[in-house]
């Protein structure tokens, strides 16, 4: 399963697991084709987040503030804000154009 998300935990693992996560950085293009080729699940949590993700990838990223496990095979693609907000932030569309980011694919193997 390919999941979007604009954040990465440890709380998306299985504590009863063993696993090696893969992280490698992804361009906006890179990630552009991923997601117009292979379907994938929102799992972004903020409308604006969405909003912005919806005009970079050229493809609609729907709001949607679920929990996510993620199993063997699994891979996220992460939309990384690279600021530490303060505490409790929540960015509009027009400061979110203006905020620093990076693309991260995590690839998930149980061991």
């Amino acid at each position: 399963m390919l999941y979007l998300t604009s954040s990465f935990s440890l709380g998306m693992l299985e504590w009863t697991i063993k696993y090696i996560l893969e992280i490698q950085p992804l361009s906006l293009d890179e990630v552009k084709k991923i997601v117009q080729e292979k379907p994938f699940i929102s799992a972004v949590g903020h409308d604006a987040t969405a909003r912005l993700l919806t005009n970079l990838l050229e493809t609609l990223v729907p709001f949607n503030r679920r929990p996510i496990t993620l199993k063997d095979g699994d891979e996220v693609i992460v939309f990384q804000i690279l600021t530490r907000l303060p505490e409790g932030a929540v960015l509009t569309l027009s400061e979110l154009k203006n905020v620093k980011y990076a693309f991260l694919l995590v690839k998930v193997k149980a061991l």
